[in-house]
This record gives structure tokens, sequence and C-alpha cells, in this order.
């Protein structure tokens, strides 16, 4: 049986950062994890002053659409905009605009 996972963030990030965002950090470079997940700014400059490549939820989809594991990524876009989650029209105009899709 694998042992619990135990991140126990350094006392400056986890003043500055939202608990899971600190431990996605951690995390990652405990395990030497280059790429990660974080949609809040203030959390993408550290991972990025860490040297972790940062995407947000966009980033995901787009990976999602590459390895062939979802057909598109507007309708995700769509669902997550009408869950409240706040996408900037221009930045979504451009991600789907990357991932030659017509806008949502």
């Amino acid at each position: 049986m694998a042992e619990p996972l135990v991140i126990n963030t350094g006392p400056i990030v986890a003043l500055c950062l939202a608990g899971a965002t600190a431990a996605v950090i951690e995390l990652a470079l405990r395990r030497r994890i280059g790429l990660v997940a974080i949609d809040e700014a203030r959390g993408r400059r550290a991972a990025a002053a860490a040297g972790l490549t940062v995407t947000g939820p966009l980033g995901l989809l787009g990976l999602a659409k590459t390895r062939g594991l979802i057909p598109a990524v507007a309708p995700h876009v769509v669902a997550m905009r009408a869950s409240g989650v706040y996408l900037d029209d221009a930045l979504v105009n451009r991600f789907l605009a990357a991932v030659d899709e017509a806008s949502a």
C-alpha cells in the first residue's frame, strides 16, 4: 500500500497563496513535475518563479484535444462559462483560434 502524501508548504508560500495552490507547487517541485495547472494570478507567478511551466483550464482543454481525449473544446468552454467560471472574451477567442475552432 502506498504511503499517504503529506505536503508541508513553507511558511512564506503558505502565507502568500491559497492552501491548494501552495500544495500543487510543493508537490510539483518534490515530484519533479514540470507542468502545473493553476488559474489564479498570484499562484501562477509563484509557480513560474519556482521554474514550473504553468497552464490553466483552457490549456488543459487544449492538451486534452491535442491528445485526442476530446474532439472539441468549445462545448467545454461554453459549459465552464455557464457554470460561472469567468473566462476573458479575448483570451477565449485567441484560444479557440489556436485550436482551430470557431468562437464559443
